[in-house]
């Protein structure tokens, strides 16, 4: 994918953007998570952020890929997120998703406890 600018929110220990040839590329982590004390689950390639996902700090229109593994699963509110990723996008800009199947074992228990 061609573009400058990448993010990819959550699951900072998965390195999404590893093999990315974008030139400016950033790891984001929910700062009410928790999953950004260990610094040592950041991979080394990107710059990490400490940020809330509900209010992204990048421009509109700014971001060419944001890709989000297991992101909306454990988001507050993932509409929100979605909005927010919507909003940070270039007009050809790609999101990528990554989730389990809400209809699946796991789905079907993360929704009975929430």
């Amino acid at each position: 994918m061609f573009g400058f600018h990448a993010l990819q929110v959550g699951l900072p220990e998965l390195d999404a953007l590893r093999s990315n040839r974008m030139p400016h590329r950033w790891v984001a982590c929910d700062e009410n998570s928790g999953t950004c004390d260990d610094d040592t689950a950041m991979p080394r390639a990107a710059v990490a952020l400490h940020l809330d996902y509900d209010a992204l700090p990048f421009d509109t229109a700014s971001l060419d890929l944001v890709v989000l593994p297991h992101t909306l699963e454990m988001a507050h509110d993932p509409h929100q997120t979605l909005r927010e990723v919507e909003r940070v996008l270039r007009p050809e800009g790609r999101v990528v998703v990554v989730g389990f199947n809400p209809a699946s074992l796991w789905g079907c228990g993360r929704s009975s406890v929430a």
